[in-house]
């Protein structure tokens, strides 16, 4: 039991010094525009390095500090599809992410080349042609870090471990 133990510390003290965090999101379509085809979620993750932000109040991450996967009508967004320099950004309030800015053409058989998706914070708005406009919005799901899950493992342990005493 005592190698159990310590195999734990050792996993949860090696993963303090880990600093990505992740956050889920789930991309809801408030209104579905007519050329929607994909039966697949729409949804995505958002990869960011928690050690750049202080906790406090509202902050914002980009460039390198942050990516970001969405799948949106059956494909797939990332920040190498914003062509605005500077572009996507990330939020967030109090450590915890909140939303993203971000815009690209879709990539859709069925879009012109007028269409865009555009994330500002939670809200989404998407279009195929330009010409009609609908709306989403973004549900944020924070992720444990990989320290949290190893100090309930290695306390759930020494409370196995207490009460088998």
């Amino acid at each position: 039991m005592k190698t159990i133990i310590y195999n734990l510390a050792f996993y949860y003290f090696s993963c303090v010094v880990a600093t990505a965090a992740i956050a889920h999101i789930e991309l809801v379509l408030d209104e579905v525009a007519p050329s929607f085809s994909s039966s697949l979620p729409n949804k995505g993750t958002v990869t960011y390095d928690e050690t750049k932000l202080t906790g406090v109040g509202e902050e914002t991450l980009a460039g390198s500090d942050a990516s970001f996967s969405l799948l949106f009508d059956g494909l797939e967004y990332t920040q190498v599809d914003d062509p605005d320099s500077g572009f996507p950004q990330y939020y967030f309030t109090d450590g915890e992410f909140v939303g993203l800015e971000f815009q690209s053409t879709l990539k859709s058989a069925s879009a012109t080349p007028d269409s865009y998706l555009d994330v500002q914070n939670n809200e989404m708005i998407y279009s195929y042609d330009a010409a009609e406009a609908y709306k989403g919005h973004l549900e944020v799901v924070t992720v444990p870090e990989p320290s949290s899950i190893g100090f309930i493992l290695l306390s759930s342990a020494c409370l196995l471990k207490r009460r088998r005493a």
